[in-house]
């Protein structure tokens, strides 16, 4: 759980385009990035501070694999 700040880590993940997708409890995206991982170890700050608490679906999709987990957002 967070507060809708927190810092997402790629590490020995694939170099190249990932697209990065946060989506509610309906399937809506709230959040949407494309991320060029240019090493082994890639960290960026993601802030969703503006969005309401709940449970959020992180997708992030590269040239041959899809990753994904849940987030939780508190007040």
């Amino acid at each position: 759980p967070n507060t809708g700040q927190f810092t997402l880590a790629l590490n020995g993940y694939e170099i190249g385009n990932v697209e990065l997708n946060i989506s509610n409890s309906t399937g809506q995206i709230v959040y949407s990035s494309s991320i060029n991982v240019t090493g082994a170890n890639y960290t960026e700050m993601i802030d969703l501070g503006a969005i309401a608490p709940g449970m959020y679906q992180v997708s992030l999709a590269g040239n041959s694999n899809v990753v994904n987990y849940s987030v939780v957002i508190t007040e």
